[in-house]
């Protein structure tokens, strides 16, 4: 065998073991599009996996082509090693510091390796757990999507925070003192991160209660938005411009918010409309009614009421007050509604005032008569 170099008196990397490497690393490349496309497919004819769901699946036939590939590499650095082995891989120490009374702080490969591999795997049963639940509610009509989203959300925080503890647990033994002392600091940080804090409660409620799930058309502080995407601190918003607000979860619960999604299906809206001084006011009001009347998105079921609100500046205010689903597009349905008005205002010679103001010139006689 061709020795490439040794890594110590034990071990001696070799030609062989480099060529073993490039071949779990092809094999990995191109097995995993393979296993993928075919596998997929499989799953998606038979129902295993929901539609839409399938980035999940991948990631997790991803993980554990991983886990084989690394049982790969340890034989193939193993291979012509005799002396090579797992527990002296393992025990070789990265940090070592002892003090007087015996005490100390020891820092293996084996921690870290402990470490990188639980991350990995808790990753793998995130993927598992999500699959698995989406796949068992699936046909539940006492559950829809928002809820099982929010189960997915609250597993993920249960398995993120029993692999910290157990993280802990492997790099430093006893943790009991370290719980302590994060208590203490928590109670610190309360103090100087109120908001923070704050944030992240209103995270639980949101996901517990479900009074806003993701999907809901929400509107706060004037500005229509669907919730995309709620997280343990915030949550993500798109308007119907198409931005993306990200919002504190405290200002879903602190203040005050109008869920459309589970507001009364049909509620009332209404536009402003002014015409000139002079103007038919009968006329306007059955033109107006006429146009929300023939709209095919307001609903017919409740009176449409065109209101003369009051004598402006400029013209004639009135008001047409008519019911509609509380829609994505009802800022589109309001717009149509005003193209109408103003075709048939042009259509019967009925103005639309601008602001204007009339001024006055008073000439001093006494001046011009001298």
């Amino acid at each position: 065998m061709i020795d490439l170099f040794e890594i110590s008196n034990s071990y001696t990397f070799r030609l062989i073991n480099l060529l073993f490497l490039l071949a779990i690393g092809l094999a990995y490349y191109y097995g995993k599009k393979i296993i993928t496309k075919s596998l997929g497919e499989r799953v998606s004819d038979k129902g295993i996996v929901i539609k839409g769901k399938e980035y999940s699946y991948h990631k997790l036939i991803n993980q554990i082509m991983i886990i084989i590939s690394l049982f790969l590499v340890y034989s193939a650095l193993g291979y012509g090693n005799d002396k090579f082995s797992l527990s002296t891989l393992l025990s070789f120490e990265l940090i070592s510091s002892n003090k007087s009374d015996g005490t100390g702080y020891h820092l293996s490969l084996g921690q870290i390796m402990g470490v990188v591999v639980l991350i990995f795997i808790t990753k793998m049963c995130i993927n598992l757990i999500r699959l698995v639940l989406f796949k068992a509610f699936k046909d539940k009509d006492w559950i829809d999507d928002t809820r099982r989203y929010t189960i997915v959300q609250l597993s993920r925080y249960v398995v993120y925070t029993i692999c910290i503890i157990i993280i802990l647990k492997i790099l430093f033994g006893d943790i009991s003192n370290i719980l302590f002392g994060a208590s203490a600091l928590f109670v610190g940080l309360g103090l100087g991160l109120q908001e923070f804090f704050t944030d992240l409660v209103s995270g639980f409620i949101l996901l517990n209660d479900g009074s806003i799930k993701v999907g809901d058309i929400v509107e706060l502080q004037g500005t229509i938005a669907r919730v995309e995407k709620i997280s343990i601190r915030t949550s993500h918003v798109k308007t119907t411009e198409g931005k993306t607000i990200i919002v504190p979860n405290s200002k879903f619960t602190e203040e005050n918010l109008i869920n459309w999604s589970i507001s009364d299906k049909v509620t009332r809206f209404h536009i402003d409309v002014s015409v000139a001084y002079g103007t038919d006011t009968q006329l306007v009001k059955e033109l107006l009614y006429n146009v929300a009347l023939n709209h095919p998105s307001v609903d017919k079921k409740n009176n449409i009421v065109v209101m003369f609100d009051d004598f402006g500046d400029s013209g004639l205010q009135f008001q047409l007050y008519f019911w509609a689903k509380r829609t994505w597009d009802i800022l589109i349905i309001k717009s149509d509604i005003r193209f109408e008005v103003d075709k048939v205002f042009r259509a019967n010679n009925i103005t639309i005032p601008f602001p204007q103001r009339d001024l006055h010139i008073v000439s001093d006689k006494t001046k011009s008569n001298n």
